[in-house]
C-alpha cells in the first residue's frame, strides 16, 4: 500500500516569492491522485492508494497508512511502515512526531506503539496473565553500517546481520528491551534519538543523517485474543513491526552539504539508489534477482519488499516548483512500490521461555496457594481449640453463677414474703382501726349535719311565709297601680281626641278663609280692570271733543 502526503508550505517558503516559489504539487485526495505540474498548462498526474492533502491530520494517517499494519502485526503478520521522499519535507514529522504538547500531532510511531501496548493491557485484564509480550529495538543505518541505538556505551560499535532459520534477518548484538507500557517505549525512543546522527543544512535545521528503524516484536498467545492464563502450550502467533524512518534524498548543490556532511548524503543517497533497484526488479515482477545484498538497509527490509510482510509506504513531497525533480523522483519511486506484492504469512512457533516462564509462574503460584491454604488451615484449627477451651470455662463459670444466682434469688424471695406478710399485717390493723374512728366520726357528723339541716329548712319555710305575704300586699298595690294607669290612659287617649277633632276644626278654618280670601282678590282684580276701562273711555271722548271744538286739556 502506498500514500503519498504533500506538505503544507513554511511561512519562509509563502513568503520567498518567484517562480520557484510556486506551487507545483497539487493532491486530489477523493480522486486519489497527485499532479505534478512543470507550468500553469503542463503536469503530469500520479494515482496511489492514498492521497494526503495540506491539511491532512495525523490520526487520519495513521488510521489509514498505519492502522491495518499494526492490526496484522498482532494477529501474527510481520508488517513494515515506511516514509521516504527528499530531505525536508516531513517524514520525521508523520512517523516520529511526539506530540507531548499537542497529542493531535502525535505521529505514527506513538500511535501504533499505543495501540499495540492497549492490545497487550486488554490481554492481561482478559486472562490475568499478560498474552501478549512485546519488545523493542531500535538502530539507525548510518554511512551502511547499523548502530544500536539502545546500547548506551557500545553506540559506536557497527553490527552484524544473520539470518535465521526462518528467513528472518536479525541484528547480532543489539538491545532487545522487553517493555510494558507506551511510555517505556517513548522514553527508549528519546534516550536513542540522542544518540542518532542529525545535521544542519539549507532545506533542513535538523536533518537526519541516517535511517532509523525502530522493530517491535510481538509474541502472542494463539488461539487467545489478547491471551489467556489457561493456554499453556507455549505454542505463540509473532507479529513483527517495523517503523523505518528513511533519510531524505539530497542535492549538495542544493543543500550546501560540505565535509562529513557530504559523505553523509553520498552514502544516503548510494542506499537510497540500491533501495530503488530492489523496488525496481520486484516492480517488473520477472523473478529475477533482487539484490538486496547491496545494502544494509535493503538487506533488513528485505522481508518488508516482496516477502511476508504487509509494507505500507508514505511518500512525502514537499510544494514547490523549486524542487521539482525530486518531487518527480519520489512520486514515480512510489509509482514502482505499487506494482510490488508481498505474501503475507502468519509466523507461529514455540516459545520455550515464556512456556517455563508460564509453568513456573503456575507452578509457583500453586505452592503459594498449597502453603496458604495449609497456614489458613493451622490458623482455623488454633482457633477452633481455643474456642472450644473458651467455651467450656465459660459454660463451668456460667453454670456455677447460675446456681449461686438461683439460690439467692430464692433466700431473696422468701425474705421480701415474709417482710411483705408483716406489711400486710400491720396495714391491715391500721386500715381497721381507721375504719372504725372514720365510722363514728361519720356518724357524728351526720347527725349534726341533719340536725343543722332540719333548723335551716324550718328557717326558711318561716322565711318564704313572710315573703309569700309581702309578695300578696305588693301584687295588691301593683294591681291598684295598674288601674290607675288604665284611667289616666283613657284620659289622655280622650285628650287626645279633642286635640284631633280642633285641629280638624282649625284647618277648616284655615281653608274657609283662604277661600275668602281668593275672592275678595278676585273681587279686587275685577273692580280694578272695570275703572281702568272707563278712564280710557272718558279720555278718548275728552280728544275728540278738543279737536273739534279747540277746548282746554
Amino acid at each position: 500500500r502506498v500514500a503519498v502526503r504533500v506538505r503544507p508550505m513554511t511561512k519562509a517558503e509563502r513568503d520567498g516569492g518567484g517562480e520557484d516559489a510556486a506551487a507545483a504539487v497539487e493532491a486530489a485526495p477523493e480522486a486519489h491522485r497527485v499532479m505534478l505540474r512543470k507550468s500553469a498548462w503542463d503536469g503530469d498526474a500520479f494515482n496511489f492508494d492514498t492521497v494526503f492533502a495540506e491539511c491532512s491530520s495525523q490520526a487520519r494517517v495513521f488510521s489509514e497508512v498505519a492502522l491495518p499494519v499494526v492490526q496484522a502485526v498482532l494477529e501474527g503478520y510481520n508488517g513494515t511502515i515506511m516514509a521516504y521522499g527528499q530531505t525536508g519535507t516531513g517524514k520525521t514529522h508523520t512517523l516520529g512526531a511526539r506530540g507531548y504538547d499537542d497529542p493531535s500531532e502525535r505521529g505514527i510511531i506513538h500511535r501504533a506503539v499505543e495501540a499495540v501496548m492497549e492490545a497487550s493491557d486488554a490481554g492481561y485484564a482478559a486472562g490475568g496473565l499478560r498474552g501478549i509480550n512485546v519488545t523493542v529495538q531500535y538502530m539507525q543505518v548510518y554511512q551502511d553500517n547499523v548502530f544500536d541505538l539502545l546500547g548506551g556505551g557500545d553506540v559506536a560499535e557497527p553490527l552484524g546481520l544473520a539470518e535465521e532459520a526462518g528467513g528472518d534477518i536479525r541484528v547480532s548484538g543489539a538491545r532487545e528491551v522487553d517493555v510494558s507500557c507506551t511510555a517505556e517505549v517513548m522514553q527508549l525512543l528519546d534516550d536513542g534519538e540522542s544518540a542518532r546522527a542529525v545535521a544542519n543544512h539549507r532545506l533542513n535545521a535538523s536533518s537526519s543523517r541516517s535511517h532509523a528503524i525502530l522493530i517491535l516484536r510481538v509474541a502472542n498467545a494463539k488461539g487467545k485474543a489478547g491471551g489467556s492464563s489457561g493456554n499453556s502450550s507455549g505454542k505463540m502467533i509473532r507479529g513483527k513491526l517495523m517503523l523505518v524512518d528513511l533519510a531524505g534524498s539530497e542535492r549538495t548543490a542544493k543543500t550546501g552539504s560540505e565535509g562529513i556532511t557530504q559523505k553523509e548524503a553520498q552514502a544516503i543517497n548510494k542506499s537510497l539508489t540500491a533501495l530503488g533497484r530492489c523496488i525496481q526488479v520486484l516492480a517488473a515482477g520477472a523473478g529475477g534477482h533482487v539484490p538486496y545484498r547491496d545494502s544494509k538497509l535493503t538487506r533488513l527490509l528485505s522481508d518488508s519488499l516482496g516477502g511476508s510482510a504487509l509494507t505500507s509506504l508514505i511518500a512525502t513531497v514537499g510544494p514547490l516548483r523549486e524542487h521539482y525533480s525530486e518531487t518527480a523522483a519520489t512520486l514515480k519511486f512510489g509509482q514502482q512500490a505499487l506494482r510490488v506484492e508481498n505474501t503475507l504469512k502468519v509466523k507461529e512457533g514455540v516459545d520455550y521461555k515464556l512456556l517455563c516462564r508460564r509453568l513456573q509462574s503456575e507452578v509457583e503460584a500453586g505452592i503459594a496457594e498449597n502453603e496458604r491454604m495449609k497456614k489458613m488451615t493451622r490458623e482455623a484449627e488454633a482457633r477452633a481449640a481455643d474456642a472450644a477451651a473458651r467455651m467450656r470455662v465459660m459454660a463451668l463459670a456460667e453454670v456455677e453463677l447460675s446456681v449461686a444466682k438461683k439460690g439467692a434469688e430464692r433466700e431473696a424471695k422468701l425474705a421480701r414474703a415474709e417482710s411483705d406478710m408483716a406489711k400486710a399485717e400491720a396495714e391491715a390493723a391500721e386500715s381497721k382501726a381507721a375504719v372504725e374512728a372514720d365510722a363514728g366520726n361519720a356518724t357524728a357528723a351526720y347527725k349534726a349535719q341533719v340536725d343543722s339541716e332540719r333548723v335551716r329548712w324550718h328557717q326558711e319555710k318561716s322565711e318564704m311565709l313572710a315573703m309569700n305575704t309581702s309578695l300578696g300586699d305588693q301584687l295588691e298595690g301593683v294591681l291598684e297601680l295598674l288601674k290607675t294607669l288604665d284611667r289616666q290612659y283613657a284620659e289622655d287617649f280622650n285628650y287626645r281626641s279633642s286635640l284631633e277633632a280642633r285641629e280638624n276644626d282649625v284647618a277648616l278654618l284655615e281653608q274657609q278663609v283662604a277661600q275668602h280670601q281668593r275672592q275678595q282678590y278676585d273681587q279686587l282684580q275685577q273692580d280694578t280692570g272695570d275703572t281702568g276701562r272707563r278712564q280710557g273711555t272718558s279720555a278718548i271722548s275728552d280728544d275728540g271733543g278738543g279737536g273739534g271744538g279747540g277746548g282746554s286739556y
